[in-house]
Parts: structure tokens; sequence; C-alpha cells
């Protein structure tokens, strides 16, 4: 929709229900969303639009390299989720169901947890480095 925004949301029934329509036994009281349900589609426009704010004001400071680096290191981590996480988690997720347990099926799916696990390190080192670069002087560079 418009700005992201979902028309509608989707609620712990609707995530229940489509588990149960997959075979799976799931009620919504097992669903769990401590955010309530879901309204956006993503935070990553507004993330991005706030870095590239925080660029321009911050452009002729000693926090830009600090800010660059932060916004690169985030732009990559959404390539990187944009080539390969979603479609694994999509390929993964709509796999046909059997109560046989796949080996392959298994590996892929530990594969993506670990490095889901890397990234999200990946992003902890960034908001540590942008934390870094936003504590320095905010007066402009000499020179």
């Amino acid at each position: 929709g418009v700005d992201g925004r979902l028309f509608g949301s989707i609620t712990n029934y609707d995530i229940a229900e489509a588990l149960t329509k997959q075979g799976f036994e799931v009620n919504k009281a097992q669903v769990r969303m401590p955010q309530g349900p879901l309204k956006l589609v993503g935070d990553h426009p507004i993330t991005v639009a706030l870095l590239v704010a925080a660029l321009s004001v911050n452009w002729k400071t000693e926090r830009r390299n600090f800010i660059l680096l932060a916004l690169g290191g985030y732009l990559v981590a959404l390539g990187v989720t944009f080539l390969f996480f979603v479609p694994e988690l999509l390929a993964i997720t709509q796999s046909t169901y059997s109560p046989a347990i796949d080996p392959v099926l298994t590996r892929r799916a530990q594969l993506w947890q670990a490095l889901s696990l890397v990234r999200l390190g990946w992003m902890v080192l960034l908001a540590v480095i942008l934390l870094l670069g936003l504590s320095k002087s905010g007066e402009p560079k000499a020179g």
C-alpha cells in the first residue's frame, strides 16, 4: 500500500491460520507478537533516510567517516538480505510439508539461521561504529 503500509494488518490469527493451511497444528495463542500486529512492510527506507540526513548534517565534521561506514555497511546488509536471506527464507518456508525430516532442508535452515546471527552481529557492529562516530565532536574538521 501507500507509504509501505499494509491494507489492514497481519495478526497472530492470520499467521496461525496460514500455518494450519500448510499442515501445522497451531492456534493463535501459540503465536506471539510482542510488538502487535504487522502494519508496515519495513523500516529500511526510514533508516537509510535518517543516515543520509545525519551524513548531510555532519559532512564537514569528524563524524562523516563513521556515518559513511555505517551507511555503507547497512546498504551491504540490505543487499545481502535481498539477494540471499529473503529468497532462501521463502524457499524454506514454502517447502512442501512432510512428516519425515528432510536433511537437505534442515541443513539449509541451519545455515540460514547461522548466517542470520552473523548478519545480526554485523548490524550490532555498525550500530557501535555509528554510536562512536556520533560521540565525536560536531565541530567542522580543521583544514
